[in-house]
């Protein structure tokens, strides 16, 4: 997934930047070479972009903070936008939902 999928997926007005990464970062996403992931949202604000900060080692190992999360640092004037896409969302999956119940039983496997 690159940056301006991410920025699609979130309805974000700019694609978000990694940050921190932990060993290679993902293709076509651009790399920022600042410091630690708590400065995720300094910069975030300060390019009035969102970003990504997958955490390094010291970060996770101090903060407790799984492997399997990372930090998203949305500037303000992007919020609203998000809130939107994710009500849609919700609602999607609401209107499609008892479809999909009803058509998991077509599969056995699953049941």
């Amino acid at each position: 997934m690159t940056n301006h999928d991410l920025e699609k997926l979130l309805g974000l007005s700019s694609p978000p930047i990694a940050i921190g990464l932990l060993d290679e970062i993902p293709e076509g996403v651009a790399r920022w070479e600042g410091g630690a992931a708590c400065a995720v949202a300094p910069f975030a604000l300060a390019r009035k972009q969102p970003a990504l900060s997958f955490c390094r080692k010291g970060n996770r190992t101090f903060s407790g903070m799984p492997v399997e999360e990372m930090y998203l640092s949305i500037p303000g004037e992007d919020r609203a936008r998000l809130v939107v896409a994710r009500d849609e969302a919700d609602e999607a999956n609401r209107a499609m939902g008892d479809r999909y119940t009803q058509r998991r039983s077509l599969f056995p496997i699953l049941n």
